[in-house]
């Protein structure tokens, strides 16, 4: 047997190429974007899932227990999870949000304070790692809801800086059917934390640390949550939207993307 034989398949996907049929219908078509390297090569395997380990996923060489957090989620409408993207993955990220900075411009007519913000391009490589069929798998399998697959709201970078917060809250619903919104910590050298409460009332509070998701879904059956004020240094994250639904949903939920600057060339072209 060579060597060549014995190696895991690799692909490097091009923009616009999905691995399973069933993402094609919320994924924009690669016919109308051009073909560029997808700089993160994905395994074209599922993650292993060892046989004594029934109801969960081995992921970053840990195996989560997709049954206890599913069931959290749906009670709670907030789950916390940690080292969420590959390595690889999060460090290519984080590189390329870091070259963003400059393009950032301080969010207005925001519950945030002193945040600011910019939505990604939609050929980008954080735009590519948070919609890809594998980060979809892995959503899949902690929140128990195979239905859900990347919304076409912008992904949207943001850096709270010092004395940045957001105060108590819900998110608004979108679609016609409540989203689930991720934030994926790239950097935090805050004293900073997210703040969020269960369906029993007990306050939950997280420094989250870089490559952690919080999960939260929108609307009444999600977790009251908040940001308190950053006395000193800055988070930078990603907010993704997963969604069962394109069908949209209170046209002013979406008056938001107004707060940053690439947002209104971005609606233009989606609904050519």
């Amino acid at each position: 047997e060579s060597e060549a034989s014995r190696r895991a398949p690799l692909r490097v996907l091009a923009y616009g190429d999905s691995l399973t049929a069933g993402l094609t219908s919320f994924l924009p078509s690669a016919a109308n974007k051009p073909r560029r390297p997808y700089a993160l090569a994905l395994q074209l395997q599922s993650p292993p899932k060892p046989a004594s380990a029934t109801g969960a996923i081995a992921y970053n060489g840990v195996v989560t227990p997709t049954s206890a957090a599913a069931t959290a989620f749906a009670r709670d409408g907030a789950l916390y999870s940690h080292n969420f993207l590959e390595p690889y993955d999060f460090d290519a990220v984080r590189r390329e949000v870091r070259r963003l900075r400059g393009k950032m411009k301080k969010e207005k007519d925001s519950i945030a304070v002193n945040r600011h913000g910019c939505c990604l391009d939609g050929g980008s490589i954080a735009h590519e790692c948070l919609t890809s069929e594998r980060t979809a798998r892995r959503l899949h399998a902690l929140l128990g809801d195979g239905s859900l697959r990347p919304g076409d709201y912008p992904i949207e970078a943001r850096v709270y800086k010092r004395g940045g917060e957001m105060e108590w809250h819900r998110d608004d619903v979108l679609y016609a059917q409540p989203q689930v919104e991720l934030v994926l910590t790239l950097e935090n050298d805050s004293d900073s934390q997210t703040q969020w409460v269960d369906a029993a009332g007990t306050l939950h509070a997280e420094w989250t640390e870089p490559n952690c998701l919080l999960c939260v879904r929108a609307g009444a059956g999600g977790a009251l949550h908040r940001v308190t004020p950053a006395k000193r240094g800055e988070r930078t994250i990603l907010k993704a939207v997963y969604t069962t639904t394109l069908e949209r949903g209170d046209p002013a939920a979406w008056a938001h993307l107004e707060s940053f600057p690439t947002a209104r060339r971005r609606e233009k072209r989606r609904r050519r």
